[in-house]
């Protein structure tokens, strides 16, 4: 079989029908957080801006140092691997992973070895961070016209008329 079109094999001994092979970068590798540059271009006198992400225990003080990349891993996922079959995201997801999994070097699914995978289950919890930069009238003008938007967010309504008093008709009388 090709490896642009398969994922990397399970681990023996062990087969989890339920595994998922999440293809990427990370990006706090060595690092406590995570960069995303933002850089307008509007005014090239200022200095770039970047989001910079990281995380804390909920318990911590504000000033307390931030988690790991051993506890913690912010990365860029562009595809993934499920029940033999390899398929792409129509755009990169930023995901949080807590706690930390172990990646190892890309195979399959025509990633190559600068890439890295991760190994979860169906059931592991994740943060995906929506990213979208643009500008005003593309990001929310655009995007909310008719035919753009998502079908769920048309208002809709519905009636349930009743007959002759009821909502229903039994059986017999």
């Amino acid at each position: 079989m090709l490896s642009d079109n398969t994922p990397a094999p399970a681990e023996p001994p062990v087969y989890r029908p339920n595994e998922i092979l999440l293809y990427g970068v990370k990006l706090n590798a060595g690092c406590t957080f995570a960069d995303i540059p933002f850089d307008p271009g509007v005014a090239s006198d200022r200095p770039g801006i970047v989001l910079r992400l990281q995380a804390h225990k909920a318990e911590d003080p504000p000033a307390a140092r931030p988690l790991g990349d051993e506890q913690v891993s912010f990365i860029v996922a562009y595809g993934y691997g499920f029940e033999g079959s390899c398929y792409r995201f129509d755009r990169p997801r930023l995901l949080f992973l807590a706690p930390a999994v172990a990646s190892r070097k890309a195979e399959g699914c025509g990633f190559d070895e600068s890439y890295e995978m991760w190994r979860i289950t169906s059931k592991t919890m994740l943060l995906d961070v929506s990213i979208a930069t643009g500008l005003a009238e593309e990001l929310i003008l655009a995007a909310n016209l008719p035919g753009n938007r998502l079908p769920n967010t048309y208002g809709n309504h519905m009636e349930l008329a009743h007959r002759g008093g009821r909502l229903n008709r039994g059986g017999g009388s």
